[in-house]
C-alpha cells in the first residue's frame, strides 16, 4: 500500500484532499472574515507559487516571523505544498535570538508584520543569507503577484 492509499502523508496533503472534496466550506473564522477551504488553497497556491517565482526550491527555509494572523496559515500551508521548509519563529524573540535561528537555518526569505519587521531590521545585518523580508498588508499582497499558480 503507497501513502495515499493509506491516507495523507502531511497536514498540507490532508487540507489539499478536503479543500478538494468541499472547497465552498467554511475552514476559517478571522477577525470577523470568513474564508471557505478552496478560499484558503487558492491564496496558499498563489504564496507557494510565488515563492518558486522568488527562486526558491525545495529544502531551502523561509521564517514565519507572524503573531495570530490569517496569512501564518496561508504561507504555513503555501511554504509546504512547495517543499520548502517552514521555520516557525517565537513572535518573542528579540535580536539575539532572530540572529541564532536564522542563521543557524540559514533563512532566505522571512514573512512577518509591520511590529516584527522593525526588531528584524535591527539583526538583518548580522544576517547574509536573508534576502528578502516580506511584510504582511500590501507588500505581501504584491508578493503574491509575483507568482503564478501551483495547478495548470
Amino acid at each position: 500500500m503507497n501513502a495515499s492509499e493509506s491516507g495523507p502523508v502531511s497536514i498540507a496533503e490532508a487540507f489539499v484532499r478536503n479543500a478538494e472534496r468541499a472547497p465552498e466550506n467554511l475552514c476559517l473564522r478571522f477577525e470577523g472574515e470568513e474564508i471557505s477551504y478552496g478560499g484558503l488553497l487558492e491564496r496558499a497556491e498563489g504564496f507557494g507559487a510565488a515563492l518558486v517565482a522568488w527562486g526558491l526550491r525545495p529544502g531551502e527555509r523561509v521564517a514565519l516571523f507572524l503573531g495570530n494572523h490569517r496569512d501564518l496559515l496561508v504561507a504555513y500551508l503555501g511554504t509546504h505544498l512547495v517543499g520548502v521548509v517552514v521555520v516557525p519563529v517565537n513572535t518573542e524573540y528579540r535580536k539575539g535570538e532572530l540572529r541564532h535561528i536564522f542563521g543557524d537555518a540559514g533563512i532566505r526569505l522571512c514573512l512577518t508584520e509591520e511590529e516584527r519587521k522593525r526588531e528584524l531590521d535591527r539583526t538583518r545585518e548580522d544576517l547574509p543569507d536573508l534576502h528578502a523580508v516580506i511584510e504582511t498588508g500590501p507588500e505581501l499582497e504584491d508578493f503574491l503577484g509575483a507568482g503564478d499558480t501551483l495547478r495548470s
